[in-house]
């Protein structure tokens, strides 16, 4: 047992040493690695970089009167109707660059009504338009705006409603 143990003790001395030597070896290593790394950040050449920037854009409003008219019968004594509106618009800015082309406004309103009764609506246009700049497509702007049409329910149970309002947008136009 006794020999057992000398010989344990033996192994890990050799073993120790071992290491040392390693460690040694390994930081002259280092130190040769550390030299060429210099060399090799002496070598290296410094490239300009060219920053651009973008140009910053502006929102622009855009506005379009339109004139809505449609027309129904009204049922004898009363009733439901639908009421078919139309009309015609153009979105532009104020300094007319910025615009849509003339797009067609069609929707309808529903409501109860009785003869000889006055019609007040707001109704509200579903449209997208297509907005250019200098001739060139930048988007589409979709205008929520409400729009009053009224009319009377008069002889012949005929309902004629008109009214008009206008359509506001906005999209974002960025520089050239």
């Amino acid at each position: 047992m006794k020999k057992l143990s000398i010989i344990a003790v033996f192994i890990l001395i050799a073993s120790i040493s071992k290491a040392q030597e390693k460690i040694r070896i390994s930081e002259m290593d280092f130190a040769k690695n550390l030299s060429s790394v210099k060399l090799s950040i002496d070598n290296i050449k410094l490239e300009k970089t060219s920053i651009s920037y973008v140009k910053a854009g502006q929102y622009v409003s855009l506005s379009g009167y339109v004139t809505l008219n449609g027309g129904a019968f009204v049922p004898e004594n009363g009733g439901f109707i639908n009421v078919n509106l139309t009309g015609w618009t153009q979105l532009v800015s104020s300094d007319y660059k910025v615009k849509t082309d003339n797009q067609n406004i069609s929707l309808y309103a529903s409501f109860w009504v009785n003869p000889n009764q006055y019609v007040f609506q707001t109704v509200y246009p579903n449209v997208s338009f297509s907005v250019y700049s200098e001739g060139k497509y930048i988007g589409t702007v979709y205008p929520r705006d409400p729009i009053n049409v009224s009319g009377w329910a008069g002889s012949g149970n005929y309902l004629n409603l008109s009214g008009g309002g206008y359509l506001n947008a906005s999209i974002y136009l960025p520089e050239n």
